[in-house]
């Protein structure tokens, strides 16, 4: 102890030998001094496998425990050949290990199953037990007879050392076995980790790869699995020592759904009855086929992974074939691609004119009229209108060019009309009339686009009864019935016509348009004619004078029809008066041809032979009557024509209330004295 106060020993040993050689060599002291030295140098000392602390034992060579199949568990047997490990030390922290010492060389150690990570083991010095009694020390050669206490057992130096135990695994075999949804096995790879192993294996031609492994738990996993699967998911495996392990896997092929609409380009509502099919990337046909619904997505089988394209197979009625390709992909599992396809309407569009009832007269406007027929499901409203052009082209090369814009229902037709003023000469028109394609309307048949007429164009007849002789009395004269017949010309008397036309205003309406011709007519005496009286509804007069005519013509709106527009017609713009004395004949000097005075007013031309009361020519509209003709009636027969609607021309024929003849201008003749 005065050795290590001193500073003349340290762990290792004696460094200076002056206190041993002066006090102890050689002496009774010197045995139970070196016995004190073993013990000393006993205290420090450890098996030849233990490390003096936790870091050296970490980092140093572990103790490895073999499987022993005969008892089950892995052991190793370790020699101290030094005795120290039996005789001085005791295990203090054993974590599951077994320690035993068969020998006084040997200790062992054994656990029941197989750890993957090292086991700390930790050794404590053997120390006696600290009991009431006294270990001592007596020094001899003292001069005091009494013994002298050096140390005692009660101050305890605990030592200890450490190890790490670990096990050393036995080996099984794993066998992973591959199969796929479409028979390709071979390629696949695969990682093994756990228990400090990381590891690829890829399976053979066979679909497998196998591998000797240490015992263990490992968590397998595909990687790098092609997109074309769904990655399976991984897989523990526990490898028992000496067994023989398999794991299965199953790539499914990813499947998703194409979901599809069927839009029209026209008004971009959905459309029923569109059968599409499913082809390859490269063209082939996968026998599914779909047919769209207007009320909700048409869903497909499920599909493989996979490059698809949709392309319709048959369109839904008044459409045309898409013949577009729709592409779309198969990458997700369960996954639905949209896809929204379109149609474009077909149908046709064609104009039909609407032949008129009545021939065209030089100098008159008509109104010329045709039919736009939509054979389609597209609507043609304000905005977006059916784009119609006129052409008319005179036989002296004269060109009038118009427009119009018409609206036209869904499978229907619509009128479309336009006025346009015949020239003083034409003897030919030439009416055309085109509607122009629209581009968002496939129109299979263009041929029909465009009408072409060409109609003759007539003079009209023109008449004036000759001059009245006063005293010139016919060789034999009938008076005409009242009740016969207006001539006309073999012309049809059309007094009334109606009409259909669709107008939209957020919505078609049909509006139905009537009219009836309900002219005005009056005969008049001159006012030259000094005795003519009106009573009981006539107008009284003396044959030989003059009287006026006057048609004022108005059209009446029908019943239960709307009132037209005056671009939808003109009044009457010819008209003949037949006149008694001719017997109502119509013949060239034996009517009097009407003029207009104004749109809606007809009357005799001016009469060269009129004259005023001093005989100064006036040329009044007038005509004479014979002084011949008999007491009675005088009944003026008219026929008015050219009056037209897009129905056609209306035309009148009537019988003025008569002017009752009642003797004759000589009974009205007296004598004035004049200067």
């Amino acid at each position: 102890m005065w050795e290590f106060e001193l500073g003349y020993r340290n762990l290792s040993g004696l460094t200076n030998r002056t206190l041993y050689d002066g006090y102890i060599k050689g002496t009774g002291a010197a045995v139970p001094y070196g016995n004190i030295e073993i013990c000393i140098a006993n205290h420090s000392k450890i098996p030849p496998y233990g490390y003096k602390n936790p870091d050296d034992a970490n980092s140093g060579a572990p103790l490895t425990l073999a499987y022993n199949s005969g008892t089950g568990k892995y052991e190793g047997t370790f020699t101290d050949s030094t005795y120290i490990n039996k005789s001085y030390f005791q295990v203090k922290t054993a974590n599951g290990v077994e320690v035993s010492y068969p020998n006084s060389t040997t200790m062992k150690l054994a656990v029941s199953q197989y750890f993957p990570n090292p086991i700390p083991l930790t050794f404590e010095h053997k120390m006696p037990a600290n009991a009431a009694k006294q270990a001592f020390f007596i020094l001899e050669g003292t001069t005091d007879s009494r013994n002298q206490v050096l140390c005692t057992g009660a101050a305890l130096d605990p030592k200890f050392y450490y190890v790490n135990v670990v096990t050393k695994p036995r080996t099984g075999t794993l066998t992973i076995r591959k199969t796929s949804e479409d028979g390709t096995a071979a390629g696949f790879s695969f990682n093994i980790s756990g228990n400090g192993i990381n590891r690829n294996v890829t399976t053979d031609g066979s679909g497998q790869a196998s591998l000797s492994i240490n015992e263990g738990t490992y968590t397998v996993t595909e990687i790098g699995t092609p997109d074309r699967y769904v990655e399976p998911s991984s897989q523990s495996v526990t490898i028992q020592g000496g067994g023989n392990h398999t794991l299965a896997f199953h790539n499914a092929i990813k499947k998703g759904y194409v979901r599809f609409v069927k839009k029209c380009t026209f008004y971009d509502g959905y459309l029923s009855g569109a059968v599409y099919r499913i082809y390859k990337s490269d063209g082939t046909y996968t026998g599914q086929a779909l047919t769209s619904n207007a009320a909700q997505w048409v869903y497909s089988p499920l599909l493989s992974y996979g490059d698809y394209y949709l392309q319709e197979y048959s369109p839904p009625a008044y459409y045309a074939r898409d013949t577009q390709k729709y592409p779309f992909s198969i990458r997700d599992n369960g996954a639905s691609v949209p896809v929204t396809t379109y149609n474009k309407p077909t149908g046709d569009l064609r104009p039909e004119f609407i032949t008129p009832n009545s021939v065209y007269r030089n100098g008159t406007e008509i109104v010329v009229s045709y039919l736009i027929h939509n054979d389609s499901p597209c609507e043609w409203t304000p905005t977006r209108p059916v784009s119609v052009s006129f052409k008319t082209i005179f036989d002296d090369g004269t060109t009038i060019n118009n427009n119009a814009a018409v609206v036209v229902p869904r499978f229907s037709y619509n009128l479309v009309y336009y006025k346009l003023k015949i020239n003083d000469a034409t003897a030919l028109v030439k009416l055309e009339c085109k509607v122009t394609s629209p581009p968002d309307m496939d129109e299979p048949n263009k041929t029909n686009n465009t009408t072409a007429v060409t109609l003759p164009v007539v003079k009209n007849p023109e008449s004036q009864t000759p001059d009245t002789k006063f005293e010139n009395t016919p060789p034999y004269f009938f008076k005409p019935s009242e009740t016969a017949s207006v001539p006309t010309g073999g012309q049809p008397v059309v007094t009334n016509a109606s009409w259909q036309q669709w107008e939209y205003s957020g919505a078609f309406v049909l509006r139905t348009y009537g009219a009836a011709l309900q002219p005005e007519q009056t005969l008049t005496p001159d006012v030259n004619s000094l005795s003519h009286v009106f009573k009981n509804g006539y107008w009284y007069m003396k044959s030989g004078y003059g009287f006026g005519f006057l048609a004022k013509s108005r059209l009446v709106t029908q019943p239960g029809c709307s009132s037209p527009t005056t671009s939808m017609f003109n009044l009457p713009q010819n008209g003949n008066a037949y006149l008694p004395e001719f017997g109502y004949e119509l013949a060239a000097g034996k009517y009097r041809s009407l003029r207009l005075t104004a749109a809606d007013k007809l009357e005799f031309e001016p009469n060269p032979h009129s004259m005023m009361k001093d005989g100064t020519p006036d040329t009044r509209r007038i005509s004479f009557t014979p002084i011949w003709y008999p007491d009675g009636n005088y009944a003026v027969k008219t026929y008015l024509y050219d009056c037209w609607t897009p129905a056609g021309m209306l035309s009148y024929a009537d019988t003025p209330t008569p002017i009752v003849i009642a003797g004759n201008v000589y009974q009205d003749w007296y004598i004035k004295h004049t200067e």
